[in-house]
């Protein structure tokens, strides 16, 4: 399965991929147009998805989600 970082965290778990993705939130329809999103740009990682992983958990999922996502100098980092 592929996470993508946004500025949100999205998990595909529908395998939209990242195009379809783009294409849903751009196409969101909000009350009185409040909101209008255009994503500007995107990256994933793939990672092995199971209902334990620690993106799946409200107490692990943000350190998770920044190593991940983390450059290779910052992954070193203890």
């Amino acid at each position: 399965m592929r996470v993508y970082r946004l500025e949100v965290m999205v998990i595909d778990s529908d395998a939209l991929g990242e195009s379809g993705i783009k294409q849903e939130l751009e196409n969101v329809s909000f009350p009185n147009d409040c909101l209008r999103l255009r994503l500007v740009s995107a990256e994933s990682r793939e990672v092995d998805w199971n209902d334990n992983h620690p993106l799946n958990m409200c107490t692990s999922w943000r350190g998770t989600f920044l190593k991940l996502f983390a450059s290779p100098d910052e992954r070193k980092l203890p």
